[in-house]
């Protein structure tokens, strides 16, 4: 049975690792550019980065792709000021993500092609794009505002991918226009110690590109949870060791989790279900939002440790 903590997600969407993560603020700079609120916190192991572009639900689609590609280039720059430091993890909460815009079936798409534009920009500096890409969520906001949150650190991450799943930036175009860009984790050094650090992007029932069991609860949360170990074992490959060692639960890495779900009355079953599964977790929070595709229920993202 799992001790962990289980409690809603602060109001900011940044899951409560992440203050421990960066550690102990420098400083912290707040402005407002453009119709914008930009903030920057300088901390002692890297920095956060956060763009809110007000009243975005209400954009036309153009409008919403070049406001995003816009907040993208101005983390881009407030991190350049930060030479040693480079983009592990991003947060992008898309208000009205499943809703239509301009001929297009989500406002996602809108979102994507703006992204997608800003990972080319930056990408032809940083090199090969699968090299880079640093891992993220993406899902719904009620309100009216598209908030873009970077971490980043003086490492360089490690992007991994899910074996499972074909990687966010090669979707075909019946996921839009333009894919989304992002790895499915990241494996940075874990502070004070020899070991590392994976990072989970936002994970959900999908296989190869095609969304799983759409409508049964249960069974996208095992097929979630199915993704997440296969992740975490392409991220923090075991060294060799008896058998006893090898067999042990993948899920086990993970320290934290924050759960993403649609609808407010499948919470007690997941965390029932989570209680099960994940018994070695620190903390678990949740929020009630949508996500990226509307046959979508249940979201994972987190952390695990080798």
């Amino acid at each position: 049975m799992s001790t962990a903590q289980y409690s809603p997600i602060a109001r900011d969407g940044l899951p409560f690792w992440v203050a421990g993560f960066v550690g102990p603020t420098i400083e912290a700079r707040t402005c407002r550019e453009d119709g914008r609120d930009v903030s920057v916190t300088d901390a002692e192991y890297g920095a956060l980065a956060t763009v809110r572009v007000h009243d975005a639900r209400a954009m036309r689609a153009t409008d919403l792709t070049a406001a995003t590609t816009s907040a993208y280039r101005t983390i881009r720059r407030l991190l350049d000021d930060r030479p040693a430091l480079r983009v592990a993890r991003m947060w992008n909460f898309v208000p009205g993500i499943i809703e239509p815009v301009d001929g297009l079936p989500h406002r996602y798409m809108a979102f994507n092609a703006g992204r997608f534009a800003a990972i080319e920009e930056w990408t032809a500096t940083d090199g090969d794009v699968a090299g880079w890409m640093p891992t993220a969520s993406g899902v719904g906001d009620d309100g009216p505002d598209l908030v873009v949150h970077a971490l980043a650190g003086p490492y360089t991450p490690v992007p991994v991918e899910n074996p499972r799943q074909i990687p966010s930036y090669r979707y075909s175009r019946r996921y839009g226009p333009h894919p989304p860009c992002f790895s499915r984790a990241v494996r940075v050094p874990a502070h004070g110690t020899t070991g590392a650090l994976l990072l989970l992007g936002g994970t959900a029932s999908v296989v190869g590109e095609e969304t799983r069991h759409p409508g049964d609860l249960t069974a996208q949360l095992d097929e979630t949870l199915a993704n997440l170990s296969a992740l975490i074992t392409a991220g923090l490959p075991r060294a060799p060791g008896p058998v006893a060692l090898q067999e042990t639960d993948p899920l086990s890495p993970i320290r934290s989790a924050v759960v993403y779900h649609v609808r407010e009355r499948d919470r007690d079953t997941i965390e029932r279900r989570l209680r099960a599964r994940l018994t070695t977790v620190d903390s678990i929070e949740f929020a009630r939002r949508s996500l990226c595709r509307d046959d979508l229920l249940v979201e994972i993202e987190g952390t695990a440790t080798a």
